[in-house]
């Protein structure tokens, strides 16, 4: 598996399409922790609720994403995305699984991304996924992407 933030690439000696996998995973967390963690884990939580109900929604390209004012000062910017090979109900799943673990490694760090090679789920204070507006006329047109399988 190759991730970088804008390109993700998947590679096994099995067949993986439609099957979630959650055994072995990415976490990257913020080294530095916000006040109050309890509150802001609540928050976390209610963001990432947010961003990956989005994601089941039709037209959603297998992505949510959210912004919450958590103070007058502080955003939370929350992103879940599944591969879309995935059934909605294995992504929610996966995604599930993923935000299930922010408790446990992230605490109350101010940003954390758990990435998985079915799906990955992310929040910081910053805005950092692209676009940041988020039109409900953008899709992707799956027709102009060309899927390549190479088996050895």
């Amino acid at each position: 598996m190759c991730r970088y933030d804008y390109c993700f690439m998947r590679f096994e000696n099995e067949n993986f399409f439609g099957q979630a996998d959650t055994d072995n995973g990415v976490i990257m967390e913020n080294v530095q922790a916000m006040d109050n963690a309890k509150a802001f884990q609540k928050a976390v939580g209610k963001v990432m609720s947010k961003a990956t109900a989005q994601v089941s929604q039709a037209g959603s390209g297998g992505l949510g994403r959210v912004k919450d004012q958590y103070t007058p000062f502080i955003n939370i910017y929350g992103f879940a995305q599944c591969t879309r090979d995935l059934s909605p109900l294995t992504c929610a799943q996966c995604l599930s699984t993923a935000v299930s673990r922010f408790d446990q490694y992230c605490g109350a760090q101010q940003g954390c991304r758990i990435l998985y090679s079915s799906c990955m789920v992310r929040y910081e204070i910053y805005p950092f996924y692209f676009p940041l507006a988020i039109s409900s006329t953008a899709t992707t047109d799956m027709t102009k992407y060309t899927k390549t399988i190479v088996h050895h």
